[in-house]
């Protein structure tokens, strides 16, 4: 059905909440202000569980319930055990670190795994009759990758051999060539051209699948080779992996450019095109790494690799993409059915996030350069700058929160289509 749903709603809508957070943990570890605990290792969380799991889970959710024609994520207890294990999870996960209690991390990560679980259960139990549908079956195939990290992670915790042995390094690459890839591979081929007027190219669609079978290859190689004491394996399937990348760089280029229709929606240009930048510059410098591991100025490339690729590219993707979902979930919720006089445009308010996307950018250069420099003291400034940011980026998001709260009572059951406006609700 192509309408919101409240799940999938207030998920992405958390997710956003994690990021501000997790910006303070970061501006914690530049040592700007202090908060408790180990920062590093509860900003490693919020990242990862709160900010990209939240947003990537509930973003899933819309787009099967779109494709697969989904009245409603069943049965109901599960709607509110999902969020209620994930949530508890994750604040079991901080409430350890900051009272320096690692050993009971387990317990955070179990309740956590419960509800990625239930995700899980649902992208399977709901999958359409053919399943291989851009882009459902990237993200069912991300969501396993995603589901053997956490569980690595919660046998480490429990110091089961061999587990206890697999450095974080290793998951976090899990999470990184395999989940996040794969879902952003995905979203990006099927929806970024639909957001700004345009459509898959044709002469690609035929490609797709050796595409996904190929990045699903790649991605296995490159996690093997981190597991292994042979540094040229590591760069060889890096290399091969981003040349997959390249590829979908290459199929977005052609659907943007080639393809008819007007160009729609720069705004949201604004968004992933930094974006795609910064993640294709974070992973070019995590492949010279590789290459080159004795580099004297090794803990500056480290840096420069880590968070540019996820918290500068992948983040302003993410952004991006929930600026535009927040708006069409927001809308369609209230909307749909009724005659009005409000559009989807309106909550998207572009003039507002043109402004903001161009002050994260800002905050993403000074955040560079002190990396380059390596003075934590601008790094942290350039942090502040983006938080500030992101913070009127949430202005945008809380108005339609706010709106929706407010007249949500007035507005067609979820569960129901435009065409059973008229007709009686039953549950």
């Amino acid at each position: 059905m192509f309408r919101g749903e409240p799940t999938a709603y207030w998920t992405v809508n958390l997710g956003f909440a994690f990021f501000l957070i997790t910006q303070l943990y970061g501006i914690a570890n530049a040592r700007l202000i202090v908060l408790p605990g180990n920062t590093i290792a509860i900003h490693y969380y919020l990242a990862f569980f709160g900010w990209i799991g939240f947003l990537i889970m509930g973003a899933q959710l819309q787009f099967f319930r779109a494709m697969a024609s989904v009245r409603k994520y069943e049965p109901t207890f599960l709607r509110f055990l999902f969020l209620f294990t994930l949530l508890i999870g994750i604040g079991i996960l901080i409430m350890v670190e900051s009272l320096e209690l690692r050993f009971y991390s387990f317990i955070g990560l179990l309740v956590y795994f419960l509800g990625v679980i239930i995700h899980f259960y649902w992208l399977y139990h709901y999958q359409p009759k053919k399943y291989f549908k851009l882009p459902l079956d990237h993200f069912f195939v991300a969501q396993a990758f995603f589901l053997s990290g956490v569980i690595i992670l919660l046998l480490k915790s429990l110091e089961i051999r061999p587990f206890v042995f697999v450095e974080r390094n290793i998951v976090t690459h899990i999470f990184v060539f395999g989940w996040i890839t794969i879902t952003l591979e995905g979203a990006l081929i099927r929806i970024l051209p639909m957001f700004v007027g345009k459509r898959i190219a044709p002469s690609q669609k035929k490609r797709l699948n050796y595409h996904l079978s190929f990045r699903i290859l790649s991605s296995l190689l490159v996690i093997l080779s981190f597991s292994s004491t042979f540094q040229f394996l590591t760069a060889i399937t890096s290399l091969i992996w981003f040349g997959i990348w390249l590829w979908t760089l290459y199929i977005l280029a052609k659907s943007i450019l080639t393809t008819k229709g007007t160009l729609q929606h720069y705004v949201s240009l604004l968004f992933f095109l930094p974006g795609l930048f910064w993640f294709t510059f974070g992973m070019v410098v995590g492949i010279f790494l590789v290459i080159i591991p004795n580099i004297s100025f090794y803990l500056v490339i480290r840096r420069l690799h880590i968070h540019f690729s996820l918290l500068a590219g992948l983040s302003l993707i993410m952004l991006g993409a929930y600026h535009r979902i927040n708006a069409f979930q927001t809308f369609t919720l209230l909307y749909t059915g009724k005659t009005t006089d409000r559009t989807e445009l309106i909550l998207l308010r572009e003039k507002r996030m043109s402004f903001t996307a161009i002050g994260l950018n800002l905050g993403v250069l000074v955040v560079l350069i002190g990396f380059i420099i390596d003075d934590f003291t601008l790094v942290g400034f350039g942090g502040l700058i983006t938080f500030i940011f992101t913070l009127v980026f949430g202005t945008s998001i809380g108005q339609n929160i706010l709106e929706y709260l407010k007249n949500k009572k007035d507005a067609l059951p979820y569960y129901l289509k435009p065409s059973e406006a008229t007709k009686p609700r039953t549950r």
